[in-house]
């Protein structure tokens, strides 16, 4: 049976995977990348935005956030290893 981290609350993934992550990203931005690569499936992505503000870019009606317990997981764990 695999061991379960917590990340944040309802927020889980396998010790095996968040070591993987972890052996293959050298800098933070690369773990943060590869760990939302494992949190997030291409349709939780698709028509949104990271925080759900406008950009200056994009002068358009901003596009939703995606799911913040999994973003905020995301970067505390980034911000830490």
């Amino acid at each position: 049976m695999f061991q379960k981290i917590m990340l944040a609350p309802g927020v889980l993934i396998s010790r095996a995977e968040l070591d993987m992550v972890k052996a293959i990203s050298g800098k933070p931005a690369s773990f943060a990348r590869n760990l939302m690569r494992r949190l997030f499936t291409d349709a939780d992505l698709e028509g949104r935005s990271l925080f759900g503000r406008k950009c200056n870019a994009n002068k358009d009606d901003p596009k939703p956030s995606i799911d913040a317990n999994r973003r905020d997981a995301m970067i505390r764990n980034a911000t830490h290893n």
